[in-house]
This record gives C-alpha cells, sequence and structure tokens, in this order.
C-alpha cells in the first residue's frame, strides 16, 4: 500500500501494512455489530516524515465493547515492550464503528488530544484509524493528530 498523505507539506506520512490492514478487518469482522479496536505498532523512517503501521493489535482482556462505543482496557505495555528491541513503538490508536462513518467522535478527538500530550505515550501525533462498515465493504478513515489538531488523511474502501 503506497503512504497515506495529508498532503505535501504535512507530516507524518503513513503506510499501513498488510498484516495490520488485514488484522484490523479480521477482528472488525469478529466483532460484528459491535465496535472493537486496539492500537498501531510500528516505526518513523529516520527524519520521523514517515509512519510505518506494521502491526494492529486488538483489545487487551477487559475492554469493553458496544454497538456504538469501545474503551480499551490498559495492559498493552507487556506487548510493547517486547517490541522495543526490534525498533516497533506505540503509533496510536484504531477502533470500529460497525454502524457509522469513519469521523471521529468528541470522545475520539478528546482521547487523542490526550494522548499526543502525554509524555509517557511519547507519541504527540498519535495516528487514529476507525473502520467504519457500510454494506459488505469496511472503509478505513486515517487521521493524525497536528498541532492538537485531528486531521483527516486519507480514506479508502478495504475487502473484507
Amino acid at each position: 500500500m503506497a503512504p497515506l498523505n495529508l498532503d505535501k507539506n504535512t507530516f507524518p506520512q503513513v503506510k499501513i501494512g498488510e498484516m495490520a490492514l488485514t488484522a484490523m478487518l479480521s477482528l472488525c469482522e469478529q466483532a460484528a455489530h459491535l465496535e472493537t479496536g486496539g492500537i498501531l505498532v510500528g516505526s518513523y523512517s529516520a527524519d520521523g516524515a514517515l509512519a510505518h503501521v506494521n502491526e494492529a493489535l486488538g483489545p487487551p482482556p477487559g475492554s469493553q465493547s458496544t454497538p456504538t462505543e469501545f474503551t480499551r482496557n490498559t495492559g498493552l505495555s507487556k506487548a510493547l515492550q517486547r517490541r522495543w528491541p526490534e525498533q516497533q513503538y506505540y503509533l496510536g490508536e484504531w477502533h470500529s464503528h460497525p454502524r457509522g462513518r469513519t469521523s471521529p467522535s468528541r470522545q475520539d478527538r478528546r482521547q487523542m488530544a490526550k494522548i499526543g500530550n502525554d509524555a509517557s505515550y511519547c507519541c504527540p501525533n498519535p495516528i487514529l484509524i476507525i473502520m467504519a462498515r457500510s454494506r459488505d465493504d469496511w472503509t478505513l478513515g486515517l487521521w493524525v493528530l497536528i498541532d492538537g489538531k485531528l486531521r483527516r488523511a486519507k480514506e479508502a474502501t478495504c475487502d473484507a
């Protein structure tokens, strides 16, 4: 998949790996009418201008799912610690809207701003992917927090 850009002058650019995309689609199908989600793991290019999303981890135990809301539980720090030696880091969040759109809710916007401002995440420009179902297809909405605001990067139809 080619990099999905906000525009030529905005970074980071985002490249979503096949493994990450396949994992999100599979978890969305398994969750059916309930929202699901997790975190995005990957790396940045040496200049920080390109984020490579290599993995999409699913919900940790204790996460809450309803048809209109997903609340990720903590508990992914050990999974991230195992990936640090391979230079794979937390890049952001993803979740599904099985009956909705790829637009982030007010809660999504607040959460991403909080993550961007929380030094413990080490992620000032977190990525948000929202997978939305439309009939038999999933649409991927890609957002990046830049200067404290979520900005849409790209929307594409994904085969389930």
